[in-house]
């Protein structure tokens, strides 16, 4: 068991991040009631679309209805059917499953295609729901039933997302603490273990702040070289999400310029933003005249309120200082763990207990052989820092201007989940130092205890509020 303590801290975290992450994605597989996850069923509909070769949504103007629009695709409406069986569990009233509404749910087969909107999710790029459009494949050709395919599906999700998680924590450098609690959150399990596009989102993220760690001068070009281009490919993943990630790429130039003597390195960190930057850019043009129709709370408009954000600026800071002020708690549940359908909270002690060790790993994580903590917040944790506060004030941005009803006080439809790929960037401005002797065993026990506190928490949470 102590030798266990002493290996290096890649497949030490590796290793107890897969013993504790999988079982608890199986749990969240199967035993979290289905379309318990925020949009499941049009993300489950999304990924069957792809299995009818539908990569991309159709737009369609509305007969007799010049201006309107519809977007979407071929869509089997088993899946609302067998989701509608579910809708009393939402909202928050603690209603338990009911076994005769799951047996209506479980008796809905697959029943064939036909033309339906789903354009919450027609925005998303193919490539998140490429594992549970194979679920959904399976789940069709052993007629499984909807629930059961969709079952499937996250469990896939679940197994590829711990694998991706994995295979981050083996490449990764720096910041294990960090990564590590934010890997095994229960939002970040919950989302992990869904048909949601936030599975793919989350790992990709984790997997691409991994292969950047990686990134030096000293790396023999060729190998260098193929990190970058998978750093890119992924960058572009995750920022197509949601655009205000594109900001997570200033970590490039981050890098070009702490090693800003090395011509060659300087470059090619320098082309790699450029690309993620015009392929970002190019997609949301794409998604903004081909994809997107209007689509948020009754009273927004989002030309209105660009326009409001251009002329008066302070006075959409104070939107956004109000906004935290007033639901600053609910930022940090659903960031943590705030699961189903964000009404399936955990003890608050729960919370404190994350906040504090996700704390301690900050902390940690940033010492370095230079000086104690400040000195090393400010030179190495500033910029990484300032590019993470940029990409979350863009995710309040762009929700302010495409969700929220022009003039309303507060900004509407952020969730603390949108912030948990952006968080695992903040792994990048650690130190390279690693702790060593009775200080590295006591601070893995303490991470480990956050990880035996989630295992045993989390399916005591689900079952009481769902069974």
């Amino acid at each position: 068991m102590i030798q266990f303590f002493k290996l290096p801290d890649r497949v030490f975290y590796c290793v107890s991040y897969i013993v504790f992450a999988l079982p608890l994605v199986v749990f969240y597989a199967y035993c979290m009631p289905a379309f318990q996850v925020p949009d499941e069923s049009s993300h489950f509909a999304r990924a069957y679309q792809l299995t009818h070769g539908e990569f991309f949504p159709t737009k369609r103007q509305v007969p007799d209805k010049p201006g309107e629009y519809t977007v979407g695709g071929t869509v089997d409406p088993g899946i609302f059917t067998a989701a509608g069986h579910y809708i009393y569990l939402q909202g928050g009233n603690n209603v338990k499953v009911m076994s005769e509404k799951t047996a209506l749910a479980n008796s809905v087969k697959w029943q064939g295609g036909e033309a339906r909107d789903t354009r919450n999710v027609a925005v998303y790029a193919p490539t998140f729901y490429a594992v549970p459009a194979l679920g959904t494949m399976l789940g069709q050709y052993f007629d499984m039933s909807i629930v059961d395919s969709l079952k499937l599906s996250r469990l896939m999700s679940g197994l590829f997302g711990v694998l991706l998680f994995g295979m981050a924590m083996l490449i990764l450098r720096k910041g294990f603490g960090i990564f590590f609690v934010l890997s095994l959150m229960p939002m970040t399990l919950a989302q992990v273990a869904s048909a949601s596009q936030d599975a793919t989102c989350f790992a990709a993220a984790a997997l691409c702040v991994a292969l950047i760690s990686t990134l030096s001068p000293e790396v023999p070009q060729r190998a260098r070289r193929i990190c970058l281009i998978f750093t890119v490919l992924l960058m572009i993943t995750i920022a197509s999400a949601r655009p205000p990630y594109l900001a997570l790429a200033l970590f490039y130039l981050y890098f070009a310029y702490n090693f800003r003597t090395k011509t060659l390195f300087v470059v090619e960190c320098c082309l790699s933003f450029f690309v993620v930057f015009m392929a970002t850019i190019l997609w949301s043009l794409y998604v903004s005249f081909y994809v997107s129709v209007p689509f948020g709370l009754e009273g927004a408009n989002y030309a209105q309120q660009a326009l409001l954000v251009l002329q008066s600026p302070l006075d959409w800071v104070g939107v956004l200082a109000e906004s935290w002020r007033q639901r600053w708690d609910f930022y940090l549940y659903s960031f943590i763990g705030l699961v189903g359908h964000l009404d399936t909270g955990f003890p608050p002690v729960f919370y404190t207990f994350t906040i504090f060790t996700l704390c301690l790993a900050f902390f940690t994580s940033y010492l370095s052989e230079t000086g104690g903590f400040f000195r090393s917040l400010y030179e190495q944790a500033l910029a990484p820092c300032m590019i993470v506060i940029v990409a979350l004030i863009g995710i309040f941005l762009v929700l302010y201007v495409s969700w929220s009803p022009v003039g309303y006080p507060i900004i509407e439809g952020v969730q603390g989940r949108y912030f948990i790929p952006v968080a695992f960037f903040l792994a990048l401005g650690c130190a390279n130092k690693a702790l060593t002797g009775y200080s590295q065993v006591a601070y893995r026990c303490m991470i480990l205890s956050f990880a035996m506190v989630t295992a045993i928490i989390t399916p005591y949470v689900v079952l009481a509020r769902y069974y």
